[in-house]
């Protein structure tokens, strides 16, 4: 876009950015290359891109791991390991430090802040080929071609768990932001969840038609919400498979055979930007209408990296000409239950937009009167900490589903940090990069409304706090708790409501309760705490300890 005589006002763009995390994208306006960035001397093999897109990370077989500015094009930080190749990376939230494997067989947690691998972390028999890290740069996920699974504690530069299962090389693997569930996939056509508190395969799914590499199809990686699986084909489809139900849900024809790691999916999983087979470019496609909406030119040799951020305004590629580019995305957006926005991106004022309804303790709400229609519920949560910052304190957000009695049906309705989604799939924990989070939510719970059964007549959201005996910790250290209820299809706050200042030595709460009254959903602000954290809350609603 540069080179048509354009350029871009950084003012200008960080104002869309906003607009865009706010609306919804409805149409492809532009795509553009940014930037052009060299530094490189040999194949790119992976990169990853902060949220916000501001900087991005890239490795290759020079050896070479790079930290970039994405506004400027610099490259802040170069770190080098002499005579051998880095596979595969993964970035923290903020990109400032970085988890690296080569075909060394060495993990190696980096801070480019101070330019020291804080561990290197030995184990593997065979290439790393995958991994994954948290946001808070606390747990790290590897999976290799000696087709185990490794969980790292990248603070004290430990193996927890070596996971045995998969009968070929592990492809891609994704973990939960605590730490306690993964997901990997396989060249042996498999798809296994783990518990990570036990190492235990707690569920696989083998797609006998499509063995991997083998066969005609290919895993490729898993969605965003981890709710459907990625399989490219050597017939030049990609196809979408639903994890609940195991069927395909989408195809996509048109495209060329892309390899694990070259593929980026955004979060609502309306978009995939692939690379890879014999051509130099990239597209993006619309998943459902499978319309490639853009082909993106400036390669010079294959592309066999790609990231994008979550609201699809950037991404990042590289490739086996040594060379990243910095893409950019323009849409035309949509404001669900907003206002029109004036000549200069204001919002003006709209009476027929609906106010968030501020909950009191003890009230009630309709929400099916609120949002008529409403299916997909989203709950932010947050607080801050009275407590010194280099105190370790962890609040955990948990649901229990409820039949007519009050308590569980069986242990699969309880959804906590060991178990992030219900058996029947309705209600799940979200990662802490999810697009619905507002800026001051700490965690995060999705319930879609239609897959909840009918026997379930409640559901309690609470908050507890890790080992708070040991840590001698409660809710008197927790301020300013929050929860709030947004349309997660609109991505419109409905009600909010603040706890105040109530609790002192409790270390459970239950926040509020999802209940059916009738035909309708109601949201019931309790806001009553316990003291004995969350084997108390085990106890109120039958769950087996």
């Amino acid at each position: 876009m540069q080179a048509l005589g354009f350029r871009e006002e950084k003012a200008l763009w960080r104002r869309y950015a906003d607009l865009l995390g706010r609306g919804r994208p409805t149409e492809m306006l532009a795509a553009f290359r940014l930037k052009t960035l060299y530094g490189h001397k040999n194949t790119i093999n992976a990169v990853a891109i902060t949220r916000d897109g501001l900087r991005a990370v890239s490795g290759g077989d020079d050896g070479m791991l790079k930290q970039w500015d994405l506004e400027t094009g610099q490259c802040l930080n170069t770190l080098t390991l002499p005579g051998d190749k880095i596979k595969a990376l993964a970035i923290t939230a903020d990109g400032r430090q970085v988890v690296s494997a080569s075909v060394d067989r060495v993990l190696r947690f980096w801070d480019f802040a101070s330019g020291q691998c804080a561990h290197a972390l030995e184990g593997h028999t065979k290439v790393i080929s995958t991994v994954a890290v948290t946001g808070d740069g606390r747990w790290a996920m590897s999976g290799g071609l000696d087709h185990r699974l490794r969980l790292w504690d990248l603070r004290a530069g430990k193996c927890l768990h070596t996971l045995v299962g998969h009968a070929g090389d592990v492809r891609f693997v994704t973990i939960t932001e605590d730490g306690r569930e993964a997901i990997s996939l396989s060249e042996d056509g498999a798809i296994k969840w783990w518990d990570l508190v036990s190492g235990q395969c707690v569920r696989t799914m083998v797609f006998s038609n499509y063995p991997g590499s083998r066969g005609l199809f290919a895993l490729d990686g898993v969605t965003a919400d981890r709710r459907q699986a990625i399989l490219t084909g050597m017939d030049r489809t990609l196809k979408l498979w639903d994890l609940a139900s195991e069927q395909c849900v989408r195809s996509v024809e048109g495209m060329e055979r892309v390899g694990a790691g070259a593929i980026a999916l955004a979060a609502d999983e309306h978009y995939a930007l692939t690379a890879g087979g014999s051509s130099h470019g990239l597209r993006l496609w619309e998943l459902a209408s499978g319309r490639c909406l853009s082909t993106l030119t400036g390669h010079t040799d294959r592309v066999t990296a790609v990231a994008a951020v979550p609201d699809w305004s950037s991404a990042v590629s590289g490739g086996q000409d040594a060379m990243l580019a910095v893409w950019r995305f323009i849409w035309a957006l949509e404001f669900p239950g907003e206002g029109p926005l004036d000549a200069s991106g204001q919002e003006q004022p709209n009476e027929d937009r609906r106010a968030t309804v501020s909950l009191q303790k003890g009230q009630r709400l309709s929400l099916s009167k609120e949002v008529p229609n409403l299916k997909q519920l989203f709950l932010g949560l947050g607080w801050d900490l009275a407590i010194a910052d280099d105190v370790e304190c962890d609040v955990d957000a948990s649901a229990f589903l409820l039949g007519a009695n009050g308590k569980v049906r069986s242990d699969v309705d309880v959804v906590y940090y060991g178990q992030s989604r219900s058996g029947c799939h309705s209600v799940q924990i979200l990662d802490a990069d999810h697009a619905n989070l507002g800026d001051s939510d700490q965690q995060a719970l999705r319930v879609d409304l239609d897959r909840v059964p009918a026997e379930v007549r409640k559901i309690a959201f609470t908050l507890t706090i890790h080992e708070a005996e040991q840590r001698r910790q409660n809710f008197g250290q927790v301020n300013n708790a929050y929860l709030r209820l947004v349309d997660a299809e609109t991505n419109q706050d409905i009600a909010r409501y603040d706890l105040g200042e109530d609790a002192t030595t409790e270390t459970a709460l239950i926040f509020g309760e999802l209940y059916r009254h009738g035909e309708e959903w109601r949201f019931n602000a309790v806001g009553q705490g316990y003291a004995d954290g969350l084997a108390a809350l085990c106890r109120r609603y039958g769950v087996n300890l």
